[in-house]
Formats: structure tokens, sequence, C-alpha cells
């Protein structure tokens, strides 16, 4: 079955800049490619999509759960995942 409306723009776009984690610690960096990967697991027209981020000065590819749009939200994705 085909899928519809897929893929969807990612939230953040090349040569926006992201936060993330990286080696513990805080970084922001300028995204230079993005990919979307799209399967059909139940065979039906809805679809599954998941993104992923290249940064510049780093090799590693980040998926969309890792990346962040300001450094608040970062934060306050951290303290809240994090147990006291």
């Amino acid at each position: 079955m085909p899928i519809s409306n897929k893929p969807v723009p990612t939230s953040l776009q090349v040569g926006e800049f992201g936060w993330f984690i990286y080696n513990n610690v805080p970084a922001k960096a300028k995204i230079i490619k993005t990919v979307s990967d799209v399967s059909n697991p139940n065979n039906d027209s809805n679809g599954i999509q998941v993104n992923s981020y290249f940064f510049e000065g780093y090799t590693v590819k980040f998926s969309s759960s890792q990346v962040y749009a300001s450094k608040s939200s970062l934060t306050s994705a951290i303290t809240t995942s994090t147990p006291s």
C-alpha cells in the first residue's frame, strides 16, 4: 500500500543550528545534512519516519530524539528525564 504524506520536512533544516549532547557535554553546531528514513512495517498508508542529522565538525549521525532547537530545550529534556 502506498505511504501518504511522507517524508515530512524535518523540524530543523540544513543551515540551522541544533543542540545535542556529545561526550557528555552540551554542544551546538550547524546542520549540514538531514536524512529521513521512511518504513511501512504495518503495510498501511501511514508509515513511520525517522529523521537523522549530521553536524559541521562531527562525524556522528544524531537521531531527531537527540537534537534540540535551543539550549533551554536540551536542558529541559535532560533535567526532566534524569531521576532525582
